[in-house]
Parts: structure tokens; sequence; C-alpha cells
């Protein structure tokens, strides 16, 4: 991940739980919401779900491209010595994804492989990114796709 993105995101992360808002039983970080009107609140939850889906899409695409980093030393490897050998770089990119999300390895799985499908479309990617859709959404249509054995616009 760039040090620009990265940098987005730890700024993004401060500016929302840094937020000059009521805090909510004195904890800091924590919102009081119940100051807002009806409007306000549902203004505030489509805001943040499209916020939600973006960081998703731009974390899908980060380790999207983990994986095809992985896949060409990989790759690289079974040029060099004529084979594909017991060990591949890629077989740990779910380790490594459950030690950097602290998730469990079956939550890195899927996110992985989420990111890898639907990093093949650009259209899928481009709604993802601009909160659009979701990640079940955006993986939905890659599967759909994948099944059809039509290959994704």
């Amino acid at each position: 991940m760039s040090n620009s993105l990265a940098a987005a995101a730890e700024q993004a992360h401060t500016v929302l739980v840094g937020a000059q808002l009521p805090h909510r039983h004195g904890a800091p970080g924590v919102a009081d919401v119940t100051g807002l009107s009806d409007e306000q609140l549902r203004d505030a939850i489509v805001a943040i779900e499209r916020l939600v889906n973006s960081s998703q899409a731009l974390q899908a695409l980060a380790v999207a491209e983990i994986g095809r980093r992985a896949r060409a030393a990989d790759e690289a490897e079974a040029a060099r010595v004529g084979f594909h050998g017991p060990n591949s770089v890629e077989e740990f990119i779910v380790d490594e994804l459950a030690l950097l999300l602290s998730c469990t390895k079956n939550t890195a799985a899927s996110q992985y492989e989420r990111a890898m499908r639907t990093d093949k479309s650009a259209s899928v990617m481009t709604a993802w990114i601009t909160g659009r859709i979701d990640g079940r959404k955006a993986e939905s249509i890659a599967e759909t796709y994948t099944r059809c054995g039509e290959s994704l616009p």
C-alpha cells in the first residue's frame, strides 16, 4: 500500500474518531448521536456505509496486489528451477492477512478470495470503491460471472 494511501486512511480514521462531537457517557471516540435529528441520523448512516464500502474496496485492492506479487514470485521461482516446489509465497498470504487484520484464517481466506475475484472487474471495483455497492454485492457479481464462464466487464 502506498504511503499516501496509508496516510490518507490514517487521517480519515483520526478525523472520524477525533471528531469534535459531544461524546456519549464521556467516553472518548464514541460520538453522542442522541442530539441528531432523524434526517441527520439517516444521512450519517448512509454516508458511513459508503465510507465503509469504499474502505473495504481499497483494502481489497491492496490484498489483491499482494496476491499478484506472490503469484509472480512463485512463477519466477518455478521458471528458475523448472517446476513448482513444495512451498510457495502465495500459500502464506492468508496467514499474513490473519495476523495483519487480527482475524481468523477463515476470515482472512474469505477476504483474500473476494479480493482476487472482484479485482478482475474494473466496473465492479469502481462501483465498490465509490461506495455504491458493498463487498457482498461485489463478490456476488464476480461469482456469478465466474460460474457463467464469462469475463467481467
